[in-house]
Order: structure tokens, then C-alpha cells, then sequence
């Protein structure tokens, strides 16, 4: 029973590090993959005047709310504090790491099955090549700032691998171990890269009504989960500064040892 125990934990930390990595990857192709593209072609476009009467407009528009509606009640119904509660009681130190799983395959599902809408113009499609290269350098900046800031924001315990291991290890929740100024900043903003995906939805030499119903409705869900305040700022600053100071006194201590090296003294 034991072996059992620890193989599906093995598979669901497995599964959960895996399906984070592939919807990233997805959602990467997704919103950068046409940076340095001539942008969609459509055919028989429509006048905003007919929009309203075209049943080919009306199918793709309910189809991708629906997905919208999905993966937003998804995210937010299993991170409420009386769900959370219940799945805890029920999957354990799985907990996190089964919400990691299901939020990657909605989000999957949603990117697979999302409608464009061939009848109806670009909100604005710029052909210019420096522009389009402006895009393309920026949108990767944007996501090498973005993952490397998922990385350092404790990366394990955002994927549920970190709960497991301090489970198997007897000391508890990872969170409770954390200060109370990182906790309250953990409360009020999980995903810290705000700026970047703004950037990264809005930013494109070609907006399509479809991504721009996507942008639109990941930039007010965005909004609606980050409650940073004075305090979250105050303790940040902190935080930033003390890194710095060390890795300072790191590279103090290099210099002053440096010379020394290779110097051999007699007794």
C-alpha cells in the first residue's frame, strides 16, 4: 500500500511539473508564434454594420466565451478558500499539484478549440518589418523576465512539488514556514508578472477580434487577482535590497581574495 502511495504521488508531481511546461509552451506559440508573420487572411470580410446578422461571427463568439468561462470559473472556483479546504481534506500534499493539472488542461483545451473569425478585419495589422522585429525581441525579453520570475518565485511550491516533499519530510506547509509579509504578499498576487503579460497579450503587429477577446479577457481577470499594496511594495523593496547587499558583499569578499591566491606562506 505504501509503494502504492508513493508511486501515485510520484506520477502526480510527474504529471503536474509536465502539463505546467506543455501549457507554457502552448501559450507561448499562441501569443508570439506571429510576431514575424504577414498576419491572418481574411476573406470576405464583413462590415461592423453586418456583424450582428452573420451567424459565422455568432458561432466562433459563443464557443470562445464558453472556453473564457471555463478556464476563469476553473482558476477561481478551485483557489477559493472553502474548495481549497475540501480538496486538501480529500487529495492531501496532492492538493496543489492536481489545481496546477487542471488549470493546464483548460487552458490547453481552450487554446486547442479557440475560434478565430475569418469574416471579420484585424483590429490593426501593421506590416512594418522593424516593427514586427520590435515585437518579436520585446515578446522574448518578455517571456525570459516572466519565467525566470516564476522560477524564483518559489517555483516547486507554485507547481505543488515543494508541498509533497516537506509532506514526505514531516515538516508541514511550505507556506506556513514562510514569513507573514511573504505570506501576505503571496495572498494578494500568485502569478507576479503583470506587466510582462500585458506586454505579451497587447504588444502585436497583428490583433485578430479573437485575440483580442482573449487579451481582453486575461487583462481584467489579471487585474481582478492582484492586490498588491503598500506594504507588499515596502516588503519587496526589502527584500530586493537585501539580495543585493549580499550578493555585494559576495563579490567583496571574491575581490579580496582574489590576489591572495597562489600565495603560500612558510611557518
Amino acid at each position: 500500500m505504501e509503494r502504492f502511495r508513493i508511486g501515485f504521488v510520484f506520477v502526480v508531481a510527474l504529471c503536474a511539473l509536465l502539463s505546467a511546461f506543455s501549457s507554457t509552451w502552448r501559450l507561448i506559440l499562441y501569443l508570439s508564434s506571429d510576431c514575424l508573420s504577414h498576419g491572418p487572411v481574411h476573406r470576405q470580410s464583413l462590415t461592423w454594420s453586418k456583424v450582428q446578422w452573420d451567424e459565422r461571427v455568432w458561432w466562433p463568439l459563443a464557443v470562445d466565451l464558453g472556453y473564457l468561462a471555463l478556464f476563469v470559473l476553473q482558476h477561481s472556483i478551485m483557489a477559493c478558500p472553502p474548495v481549497k479546504h475540501l480538496l486538501n481534506g480529500m487529495l492531501g500534499m496532492c492538493q496543489r499539484a492536481v489545481y496546477v493539472i487542471c488549470s493546464a488542461a483548460t487552458l490547453q483545451i481552450m487554446l486547442n478549440q479557440w475560434q478565430e473569425f475569418p469574416t471579420l478585419p484585424a483590429l490593426w495589422s501593421i506590416e512594418s518589418s522593424a516593427f514586427q522585429l520590435f515585437c518579436f525581441l520585446l515578446h522574448t525579453v518578455s517571456w525570459l523576465v516572466l519565467l525566470s520570475i516564476t522560477l524564483l518565485f518559489d517555483f516547486p511550491e507554485l507547481v505543488g512539488m515543494k508541498q509533497m516533499y516537506y509532506q514526505w519530510l514531516g515538516l508541514g506547509e511550505p507556506m506556513t514556514l514562510k514569513s507573514e509579509q511573504a505570506r501576505r504578499l503571496y495572498s494578494h498576487v500568485r502569478h507576479p508578472v503583470c506587466l510582462e503579460l500585458m506586454l505579451l497579450l497587447w504588444l502585436v503587429p497583428h490583433m485578430s477580434i479573437g485575440r483580442a477577446l482573449l487579451a481582453a479577457t486575461f487583462t481584467m481577470y489579471v487585474k481582478s487577482r492582484h492586490a498588491l499594496d503598500e506594504h507588499d511594495y515596502t516588503y519587496l523593496r526589502s527584500q530586493l535590497a537585501r539580495k543585493l547587499d549580499v550578493f555585494a558583499r559576495e563579490e567583496a569578499g571574491r575581490g579580496m581574495s582574489g590576489p591572495s591566491e597562489g600565495v603560500t606562506t612558510s611557518e
